[in-house]
C-alpha cells in the first residue's frame, strides 16, 4: 500500500523568514517533524512518500492509496483545500496533528479519518484495519504514548538539502499552565522523554545524511530546550539530554592557524540552568567553554 504524507505551506509570517531564505539558497527553515515521525511509525511493508509544500509542489495525481495531512490551526484553510482536492480525486484522506487534535469537529464530514492526539499506536491500528476494509472515522489516543515506543523518524525521506536546519524531538508535555499555550492540551502536564540512546540514534542518522545543523524540541523543566548541533560532539549532547541543561549555542568555529593537535574550543551557552551537574557533563570534553548563570569556565 502506498501512503502520501503532506505538510501544507506555512502562511507567511516573521517566523517563516521567507524574505531571507533565498539568500541562504533554502526553501524553509526546518521541516514539520510530523512527516518523518509518522513515516517511522508506518510498518515497513508500506511505501511512504513525504511532501512538504514549503519546499516542493504537491502531486495531486499521485497513485497513493492514502493521503495523510498534518498542520497547526494556522493551516486550517489549506488543510481543507487539500483534503477537498484529494477526495475529489477519489483518495482516502486522513488528518492528524495539532489542528485535528484541537478542533476535530472542524474536520468531520470533510475528511475520511481524523486522528486526535498522538499517533504512535493509533496510526498502525488504522493501517491494519484499512487493509481489512473496515476502519473508524476517528481515532483518539486516550493514554499518552510512551516516548520509548517512538521509532527513529525517516529523515531520509525528506528533501533535506532544502531546509536550513533539521529538527529532532526528545520530549513532549509540560508541567506549567501558560494561558496562551496549547502544549498541555495536546501533550499533557507530565513531561515524557525519549531515552538518550534514541536521541543519539537520531543525531547519528542526521549526521549520516550529511546534514550540518539540527535543532532539538521538547518541553523540559523551565525552558523549551533548543540545541544547535553544528558539529557539536555527541558526548555533550547526551549529557545535556540527561540533565536538562537549559540552552546550548552552536560551537564557535576554530580560529584559522591554530597550532596542530590543539583541542578545538567548543562554546555553549546555558540559560537558567537549574541542574549544576549538567555543567560538569558539558565540560567533560577537553576544549569546552561553558557560560551560564550557574557557571563560567574554560577547560583546555
Amino acid at each position: 500500500m502506498k501512503i502520501l504524507l503532506v505538510a501544507p505551506k506555512n502562511p507567511e509570517s516573521f517566523w517563516t523568514f521567507d524574505r531571507i531564505l533565498p539568500s541562504l539558497n533554502k526553501k524553509c527553515v526546518f521541516p514539520n517533524l510530523s512527516l518523518p515521525t509518522v513515516a517511522g511509525i508506518t510498518p515497513p511493508q508500506h511505501e511512504v512518500v513525504l511532501c512538504d509544500e514549503n519546499v516542493e509542489e504537491i502531486d495531486f495525481e499521485t497513485d497513493a492509496d492514502i493521503v495523510g495531512l498534518t498542520g497547526y490551526v494556522i493551516h486550517q484553510k489549506r488543510i481543507l483545500e487539500l483534503a477537498a482536492e484529494f477526495r475529489r480525486r477519489g483518495k482516502t484522506v486522513v488528518v492528524g496533528g495539532p489542528f485535528a487534535s484541537l478542533c476535530p469537529e472542524e474536520l468531520h464530514g470533510k475528511v475520511d479519518v481524523v486522528f486526535v492526539d498522538e499517533a504512535e499506536y493509533t496510526w498502525p491500528q488504522f493501517l491494519r484495519e484499512y487493509e481489512t476494509g473496515i476502519w473508524q472515522s476517528e481515532y483518539h489516543q486516550v493514554e499518552k504514548p510512551d516516548m520509548h515506543d517512538s521509532p527513529l523518524p525517516r529523515f531520509d525521506l525528506l528533501k533535506t538539502d532544502r531546509y536550513r536546519t533539521m529538527t529532532i524531538q526528545f520530549a513532549r508535555g509540560c508541567p506549567f499552565s501558560c494561558e496562551f499555550c496549547d502544549i498541555i492540551v495536546m501533550y499533557g502536564r507530565r513531561p515524557r522523554t525519549k531515552a538518550v540512546e534514541q536521541v543519539m540514534a537520531e543525531i547519528r542518522e542526521i549526521h549520516r545524511l550529511g546534514i550540518p545543523n539540527a535543532r532539538s524540541q521538547g518541553r523540559h523543566r523551565h525552558d523549551d530546550e533548543q540545541v544547535e548541533l553544528g558539529g557539536l560532539p555527541r558526548r555533550q549532547v547526551a549529557g545535556h539530554l540527561r540533565r536538562g541543561a537549559g540552552r546550548l549555542a552552536r560551537p564557535a568555529v576554530p580560529q584559522p592557524g591554530a597550532p596542530p593537535g590543539r583541542p578545538q574550543r567548543l562554546r555553549f551557552r546555558i540559560q537558567r540552568c537549574d541542574v549544576p551537574e549538567a555543567v560538569d557533563e558539558l565540560c567533560a570534553q577537553p576544549g569546552a567553554v561553558v557560560q551560564g548563570s550557574t557557571a563560567r569556565r574554560s577547560i583546555e
